[in-house]
């Protein structure tokens, strides 16, 4: 119900950031389905947004991608594991395999990707910000490798 809404404001939009937390598996780009709380599933869900998709599976329904500034990705803290988190994040952005099952569309990545979200930030302050002071790093050094 959200996608009306995402792309009648895309023009506007600041950012979209994907939940990719309380879901069931859900079916990638690739037609495999993919396991909540792992690397594959958030570069998975991630690149929807990214690379566009039929909606439903109706070639004639297209959801056309956003660009990769307006696309963030949401974590769980507590549930999702920093090196899935880290992971996911390198393979979006720089296109580098880190050996998971899925293969991202846009084999060199999505270099303007630079956002991610965690819910809630009392959980990480709980965790002495233990994902965001590695993922906050992690992702401003990103603009190095665009170049």
């Amino acid at each position: 119900s959200f996608l009306p809404v995402i792309y009648g404001t895309r023009n506007i939009l600041s950012f979209v950031d994907v939940q990719n937390y309380n879901t069931p598996p859900l079916e990638g780009l690739d037609g495999n389905y993919y396991m909540p709380d792992t690397a594959d599933y958030y570069v998975a869900m991630t690149e929807m947004l990214l690379h566009g998709f039929h909606v439903g599976g109706n070639p004639k329904a297209f959801f056309p991608p956003l660009p990769p500034q307006k696309v963030a990705v949401g974590f769980l803290v507590g549930r999702s594991k920093l090196k899935d988190i880290q992971e996911s994040l390198r393979y979006i952005v720089t296109g580098k395999p880190f050996g998971g099952e899925y293969k991202l569309m846009r084999k060199s990545g999505y270099r303007n990707f630079d956002g991610a979200m965690f819910w809630n930030i009392q959980a990480d302050w709980r965790e002495n910000y233990r994902f965001s002071n590695s993922v906050g790093p992690l992702l401003h050094g990103f603009p190095a490798i665009r170049r």
